[in-house]
């Protein structure tokens, strides 16, 4: 397994010698892997969006158990103690995610793994990935994210049934979710928040789905290899994770006249959707070519359906001067809406679509085994040329430690979704401690 930010771990070594083999010796160890990390985010503005604060930090304590209990059957469990000083944390052992803090203390993945001759079913909580593309996965729609620091997301473990069934070169997933969690957002009145500070109109919190089985997720994937070329297809019904604004109207009565009056308010509400969904991969030498597609068509029409693509070619070289290795991805994002929908414009494109016609990159130069260079990107034409850039070195200073410094540089027009945050230029720093 790997740790975060693709750190490998490593035995011991920096440890006090004695302390060290006491870890070796004790026989359980060896199922553990344990990581200490801290985070330092600095702006170079002093304000932006009426958030005066100019810096975070972050620390996280990670214990992760790994133990096969018998021949067919594996404990995994991941749990996650971190605090910060912006808000994002609050609470302890939200196990169905459906706060919108993040808890002190809390397992990112519990779950059991159970295998048989020709499947296995995973219980528990978990994190499940589909889609071939790198930046952006329009089937990947089944594991919410953690935007509360916008630009370095993490993803939320869901209570959910993951079984699959292996025939031939054939392979049927089929995952149950029976509770709803949503994503997580950035939280209000910080730089990243999606909701004006100075707004009008009062915003309430976003209002859950009950937890009731007309509110249960499923999805179904069929994936496999013919030729050299990897392809899935499937299907999901569930609940977008993502809240869309809907305006409501409440009557009150305003002093001195008798009257009731309609006063508006704006409620982030959950929309129900069904996804179709495709994708592809496959090498030819050095290149890579992937693709993804979803349909999204949602109830209702409080929402745009619409159909969200990727296609992206990747290249791998060794030795490009002085026995440095290259690895380069571009991908071109797409969205056309199929149906309009009756969603309250907000000036701003949903966090779903941040991309609408443009492309996202993904650089990884390795100047030696301990020391690389990593650029992201994206760009969307569509909205007026807003981009972002997150250029980072990693370094692994010994087996234990890494460190990783980098920026997140953001710009364009004030109404598009990167240029509205383009105050919000940073520098941050990573300390990553695993063993």
């Amino acid at each position: 397994m790997n740790s975060a930010n693709g750190v490998s771990p490593f035995r011991l070594g920096t440890i006090p010698e004695a302390l060290m083999d006491q870890w070796r010796d004790w026989p359980p160890s060896e199922n553990f892997r344990i990581t200490l990390e801290y985070r330092n985010y600095t702006y170079f503005e002093d304000e932006a969006l009426g958030d005066s604060r100019d810096s975070i930090n972050e620390g996280r304590f990670r214990i992760e158990y790994d133990k096969p209990l018998r021949e067919n059957l594996r404990l995994y469990l991941n749990l996650l103690a971190q605090a910060d000083d912006d808000d994002f944390t609050s609470g302890v052992f939200d196990l169905d995610e459906d706060d919108l803090d993040r808890s002190y203390l809390n397992f990112t993945e519990a779950f059991v793994d159970i295998y048989f001759e020709r499947f296995d079913l995973r219980l528990g909580k978990q994190i499940i990935n589909w889609g071939k593309a790198d930046v952006f996965n329009p089937t990947d729609n089944l594991t919410p994210t953690d935007y509360s620091n916008l630009l370095d997301d993490d993803e939320i473990g869901v209570l959910a049934a993951n079984l699959n069934y292996y025939w031939n070169e054939w392979n049927l997933q089929l995952v149950a979710i029976p509770l709803f969690a949503p994503s997580r957002l950035p939280p209000r009145d910080t730089r990243f928040s999606l909701f004006p500070s100075d707004s009008p109109i009062v915003i309430e919190d976003p209002e859950l789905p009950p937890n009731a089985i007309d509110n249960a997720q499923a999805g179904v994937r069929l994936m496999s290899t013919f030729r050299g070329w990897d392809f899935s297809v499937s299907y999901y019904d569930g609940i977008n994770d993502i809240p869309s604004p809907e305006l409501r109207f409440q009557q009150v009565i305003i002093p001195p006249l008798p009257i009731p009056v309609d006063v508006p308010y704006i409620v982030p509400v959950y929309n129900r959707f069904r996804s179709f969904g495709a994708d592809f991969a496959t090498v030819f030498d050095r290149w890579g070519l992937h693709g993804e597609a979803a349909q999204f068509i949602f109830d209702g029409d409080r929402q745009d359906s619409y159909l969200q693509y990727v296609i992206g070619v990747d290249y791998k070289k060794s030795d490009v001067l002085f026995d440095h290795d290259l690895f380069i991805i571009l991908e071109y994002v797409g969205a056309e809406v199929t149906e309009e929908g009756e969603a309250l414009e907000t000036g701003m494109p949903p966090l779903d679509r941040v991309i609408t016609s443009g492309f996202a990159t993904n650089i990884n130069y390795e100047f030696t085994e301990f020391t690389r260079l990593e650029v992201r990107g994206a760009i969307d034409f569509h909205q007026g040329d807003d981009y972002y850039v997150q250029p980072q070195l990693v370094h692994a200073v010994n087996d234990n430690l890494a460190v990783i410094l980098g920026f997140d540089i953001l710009g364009g027009p004030r109404e598009t979704f990167f240029g509205h945050f383009k105050d919000n230029d940073r520098v941050y720093g990573k300390l990553i401690y695993t063993f």
